[in-house]
């Protein structure tokens, strides 16, 4: 029943007006978006099997049954009746989501993000699950996908029916079967795209002894919150992200976590997270006794334990898709030429072009299989390439290059697509390159004519992104451009130190002796402060930019009420170092080197943190500049006053021998809700780079010597070498460093 591709059947990929798609979770969501646009004649069905969409971004505050010794066979080999299908047939399967509660993206928002579609604005850097999910349902809504969702509809069945045996046809189709509150339904489709996702079907090591283990045994995807787990000993098995974010928030409650590693090189992850030294890292598992306890590959034994949770990935599973080989099986050899099956063991998918199109048939389409990769960027542009070869905007290649492309694919183990998506998403979202095409010169002139399609499709994109949503922008622009002395300010000077720039868009420009409030557009002058015994040096606006905090030449730090256009209150750091027995040269014209606020301990709260030049970092806490402006603007200047008095200071002398002066410094957010901030400092010395906790600011972190050293070795002259500028970006991920040579780094900190 299975026709080969042939060019017949080339011709119809191109002439699909019918399509199904499998899921309403971010990849469907997208496929849907892209068919449509492509074609708005086409007829589009999402079948979704709950009630809502969003797929694995639905939390399910239940979760299912812990793990059945009986069925333990079943999940290390699967077959036909794995655990999750046993829990389902018997109507105990409770959930599909494997979304715990406290769950946030570990990608920043903007990178996440659709390319057509970002988030709102105040969406914080790294999202909670509630908020991918509402964001999903805006995207759906936005572009009208809603309405052609069937929900609580699973699919039973899709296989494929050559044109002898479709009625009144004259082309092959796909009978899709379905399951809606026990009616069964079929439906016939020219294409279909499976967009299930991978997060249902746990893959379960085989662990000898597993079985006989006494305490409860748990997937991750079946984990939601640590209540369970309070006073309890657990071991997590597996290091990649959920692993390791599972067993940080247990520590906080269980007597005692371990987690079990194969990759050594994670030991030094955990070593930067917050309560790690709550947390035994163990080797690779060995055996499991009886007694609880584990017996690791190094001949070690661990205490026994309550909880084993397996935080062990997920298999590739399509139980709809049977009569292609999509369901796990025990063993199985692959033919890598003309066998159709497209799971064997559960690892990976086979016999697809490009981690996409099945070979023998491209009128089935798979989205979101890669791993590791950006999603909702990934599946925009499989989409738009899918919708593409299916209104014959974009050509596959023949059948055998494909399979000649799937058949290097197995034998580099590596995705050279992968590359190529990666390149095009970064140059589609972060580029305003002329000639986009010149930027796959890496591609060799055989394979040229093979990826024309991305070409295509690249061009295709990088006009998308102009096309934005409810006035986002994708290119940045120049938003003003203004001659200060047109606002009416007879400027002569030059600004000494630039300007700053509120989140409301308030601008402050230092001039002389002088500070300029400007509207956000630069075209109002809204008020002049004057400094008449010293000169503003540094500026930073709070976090809600009610204040402006000015540094000035003889070391004091003004409070200025950006409202009232009034110094509220100043503190005299000279006087503040002296109190401390910290005392500044006196004959330094600069005493303040750099300030700027950072988040504090709540949401009331934050913290201003100062350095100065002989290299005293100084921490104001407890600044809740909300209260002392409510107070102020009611007059009750007493409670002003007390909310000053609570502010609390602490000095840390940031040189160590090594670091001889400070020029900049840099924040660490919390990256992933678990890495503890730090402060990176840059100066001259042997160790021109230190971190520092934010948490203990008198203890030095995280070991640069390396750096230190790569600088040295390759610079022109490392007696006088320093580090003049740094800079985080809003991720956390990378740091930048400008030394005295002119020369720019990129650190990964991850």
């Amino acid at each position: 029943m299975l026709d080969t591709l042939g060019p017949e059947h080339l011709k119809k990929v191109s002439s699909v007006s019918s399509v199904a798609i499998v899921g309403a979770g971010a990849a469907g969501l997208a496929c849907a978006k892209e068919l449509l646009e492509s074609n708005n004649e086409i007829k589009i069905i999402v079948f979704e099997r709950s009630d809502s969409l969003g797929g694995t971004w639905r939390y399910e505050p239940t979760s299912n049954p812990p793990l059945s010794k009986q069925y333990l066979d079943s999940l290390q080999q699967p077959d036909s009746t794995p655990w999750l299908d046993y829990l389902k047939a018997n109507g105990t399967r409770l959930s599909y989501s494997a979304i715990y509660e406290n769950l946030h993206t570990n990608l920043p928002n903007d990178i996440m993000a659709f390319p057509d579609f970002q988030f709102p604005p105040g969406t914080p850097v790294f999202p909670p699950h509630h908020v991918i999910l509402e964001y999903l349902k805006s995207y759906s809504s936005h572009f009208h996908i809603s309405d052609l969702i069937q929900f609580n509809t699973t699919v039973t069945d899709v296989v494929w029916v050559d044109n002898k045996e479709v009625a009144s046809q004259n082309k092959g189709q796909w009978k899709v079967e379905t399951l809606q509150n026990d009616q069964s339904s079929v439906g016939w489709f020219d294409a279909v795209v499976v967009a299930s996702g991978h997060y249902d079907t746990p893959y379960i090591p085989s662990f000898p002894g597993l079985d006989q283990f006494p305490g409860v045994i748990l997937h991750s995807h079946d984990y939601r919150t640590s209540d369970q787990f309070k006073n309890k000993h657990v071991i997590v098995v597996g290091g990649g992200h959920s692993g390791i974010d599972i067993a940080r928030e247990i520590s906080l409650v269980a007597s005692q976590v371990f987690i079990s590693l194969k990759d050594s090189d994670l030991a030094e992850t955990l070593t930067g997270l917050d309560h790690y030294d709550r947390i035994t890292i163990l080797n690779e598992i060995s055996t499991i006794q009886s007694n609880g306890s584990v017996m690791l590959v190094d001949n070690t034994t661990s205490p026994p334990v309550d909880f084993i949770i397996l935080s062990t990935g997920y298999l590739f599973d399509f139980p709809f898709l049977t009569s292609l080989g999509g369901r796990p099986k025990k063993q199985g050899i692959i033919d890598n030429t003309r066998h159709p099956n497209l799971v064997t063991n559960g690892s990976g998918v086979h016999n697809l072009y490009k981690w996409q199109f099945y070979i023998h048939n491209p009128t089935l389409c798979f989205v979101g299989l890669p791993l590791k990769i950006c999603p909702f960027p990934l599946f925009s542009v499989q989409a738009t390439w899918m919708a593409d070869v299916w209104n014959g905007k974009s050509e596959l290649p023949s059948e055998e290059k494909m399979r000649e492309d799937f058949k290097m694919e197995i034998k580099d183990n590596q995705r050279e697509y992968m590359t190529l998506i990666v390149k095009i998403i970064e140059e589609t979202l972060f580029s305003t390159m002329e000639n986009p095409i010149n930027s796959l010169d890496i591609l060799s002139a055989e394979q040229s004519e093979q990826h024309m399609h991305q070409m295509q499709l690249l061009n295709k994109l990088e006009k998308k992104s102009a096309k934005t949503s409810d006035n986002q922008h994708s290119v940045l622009t120049i938003d003003s451009k203004v001659c200060i002395n047109t606002l009416g300010l007879a400027i002569e000077k030059q600004p000494k130190c630039g300007a700053a720039i509120s989140k409301n868009n308030l601008i402050s420009l230092v001039v002389g002796n002088d500070i300029y409030l400007l509207n956000e557009n630069c075209t109002k002058h809204e008020a002049t402060i004057n400094f008449d015994e010293s000169q503003p040096e540094l500026l930073a606006f709070n976090r809600n930019s009610s204040f402006l905090v000015v540094g000035d030449t003889i070391g004091s730090i003004h409070f200025i009420h950006c409202t009232t256009k009034s110094i509220l209150f100043s503190f005299d750091v000279v006087e503040l170092l002296e109190n401390n027995q910290q005392h500044p040269n006196e004959n330094d014209s600069e005493i303040l080197k750099w300030l700027d606020f950072v988040s504090g301990s709540n949401d009331e709260s934050e913290e201003l943190i100062v350095v100065t030049k002989n290299m005293v970092l100084l921490r104001f806490s407890n600044v809740c500049l909300s209260k002392i402006e409510e107070a102020v603007l009611k007059k009750d200047f007493g409670k002003a006053k007390e909310a000053k008095k609570a502010i609390k200071m602490e000095t840390v002398f940031l040189s160590d021998g090594n670091l001889k002066s400070v020029k900049d410094l840099a924040f660490l957010p919390k990256f992933s809700r678990f890495l503890e901030e730090r402060i990176f400092v840059v100066g001259s010395g042997d160790s021109p780079l230190s971190v520092w906790s934010r948490s203990q600011p008198n203890e030095r972190t995280i070991n640069v010597d390396h750096v230190s050293k790569i600088f040295q070795e390759s610079s022109q002259d490392p007696e006088v070498f320093t580090l003049v500028k740094c800079e985080i970006d809003p991720s956390g991920c990378y740091l930048l460093l400008l030394d005295n040579e002119f020369c720019l780094s990129l650190w990964d900190l991850r």
